[in-house]
């Protein structure tokens, strides 16, 4: 019995073993880098796509801004058609033989000069506003560049990780069928209980059953992952995956992290490039009180439809000045001025926020250390009781219950050491995000060394 034991563990074995090498094989089979995954995430994701198109909108906002410096100059043009006769150029005098002549189709053409000389330094804010608010859409694209290579980084370790889990299943469930195999020759010799038979087939049926849950997992994560990066399922599957190895990073300590954190965490700097424009935008309503003195001039040919053109200029100087505009001047003053001060306060409020994201993070960091290294001695452990619990099955000394225990923790630790291990990834990737630091630059000497 012992032989035959043997033999359909070897069976099983064999079975696993030459479906990996199968898959490994494959000459056909593309392998996708974490960091080739995040340069098609960048490339295909929408909401950077989104941002860069945002951002370009108020670079172009700067130069509009900018425009109202310089002089305006338009042509104009028209033609008209009157059921009475109209005057054709106007009248510039009532002396005999000044009487313009009249004419049912007229025509215009012409050209309009402006330019502004003093708005009370509307102009001046307008542009330092735009460019508050270019420098607030500049982070807003870092910001979603650098959560999306979080998310994909997130992603893509959580196919690993699944896979890695099924693959813990898988074993076990082997484990367990040689189990029952060895259970079922024992009853027909009639030196097994029947207890014995039920529970493993009990624990089989609550392996496999928690194996189609983990498999769901694997297919949920892999779909995520193709969706993130514009490929599909297929090309996503943890076969296809370089597993990852990154490189041990020294923790540096709260004040340096703190100090990168408020000198170049994204939702900081939007926050401070939107308080920079809100205090512009404060300069342009309280330019709204001041006269508004403008250089303006024209050129105008005025003619009919049996010719009679006469052509004018004038130039000269406009003042704008309101006496009164029903409150709105000084409504808008207090409407910027609280704008103001609401985005002071939420620069001071992004910033404690990130700060504590960056503690927690911290401690995050160093437990997921922590806890990946206490799982791979306690993998190695449980592996050592699963051997020793078999031998004493085989050698009649141990109980099935205890080599059934023996294997669940096993699965367990396998499990949780994966995932603590892709965690620690994920962690330091987050970490860097909060810091302002994660780029594909940063990710590659992270994880530069792959398997």
């Amino acid at each position: 019995m012992t032989g035959v034991r043997v033999a359909h563990i070897a069976l099983l074995a064999s079975v696993f073993s030459v479906g990996q090498v199968s898959a490994q094989a494959e000459p056909d089979a593309p392998s996708l880098s974490l960091l080739e995954a995040v340069e098609r995430a960048l490339e295909h994701a929408p909401a950077v796509r989104l941002s860069a198109a945002e951002r370009k909108g108020a670079h172009a906002a700067v130069g509009e801004a900018r425009a109202a410096w310089f002089p305006t100059f338009v042509l104009i043009g028209s033609a008209m058609q009157y059921q009475e006769p109209m005057i054709v150029s106007p009248i510039h005098g009532f002396q005999p033989g000044q009487t313009p002549p009249f004419d049912r189709t007229l025509f215009q053409g012409g050209a309009t000069l402006s330019y502004t000389l003093f708005d009370g330094g509307a102009r001046r804010a307008r542009v330092r506003e735009a460019r508050e608010r270019a420098v607030a859409a500049d982070a807003h694209t870092e910001d979603a560049t650098q959560e999306l290579i979080a998310n994909t980084v997130v992603s893509y370790l959580a196919v690993l990780s699944l896979q890695d889990v099924l693959e813990a299943h898988d074993q076990r469930i082997a484990a367990l069928a040689a189990e029952r195999a060895r259970v079922l020759q024992q009853r027909q010799a009639g030196t097994a209980a029947e207890v014995e038979q039920l529970r493993v087939e009990a624990a089989l049926a609550s392996a496999e059953a928690e194996r189609v849950g983990r498999h769901g997992e694997l297919e949920l994560a892999t779909r995520h992952l193709a969706r993130l990066i514009g490929m599909t399922p297929e090309q996503t599957s943890a076969e296809h995956l370089v597993p990852v190895r990154w490189s041990e990073i020294a923790s540096p300590d709260a004040d340096s992290l703190s100090a990168r954190v408020l000198a170049k965490n994204p939702w900081v700097t939007r926050a401070r490039g939107n308080a920079a424009a809100a205090r512009a935008g404060r300069a342009v309503a309280r330019g709204r009180r001041w006269p508004r003195f403008e250089l303006v001039g024209a050129w105008l040919d005025r003619g009919s439809a049996d010719g009679h053109f006469t052509a004018e200029w004038n130039v000269g100087v406009q003042l704008t000045y309101p006496i009164f505009t029903g409150g709105s001047v000084s409504r808008a003053a207090a409407r910027a001025a609280a704008a103001h001060r609401a985005a002071e306060e939420r620069v001071r409020l992004v910033e404690l926020e990130a700060l504590h994201a960056m503690d927690q993070t911290r401690l995050r960091a160093a437990e997921a250390a922590a806890r990946a290294a206490s799982l791979r001695v306690a993998v190695d452990r449980f592996a050592e009781v699963v051997r020793i619990e078999r031998l004493r099955l085989d050698t009649g000394s141990g109980t099935q219950t205890e080599y059934l225990r023996a294997e669940a923790d096993l699965l367990t630790a396998r499990a949780a050491l994966t995932e603590a291990q892709h965690a620690v990834v994920a962690v330091w990737v987050e970490l860097a995000r909060i810091t302002g630091d994660l780029s594909l630059a940063w990710l590659s000497r992270l994880v530069g060394s792959t398997l």
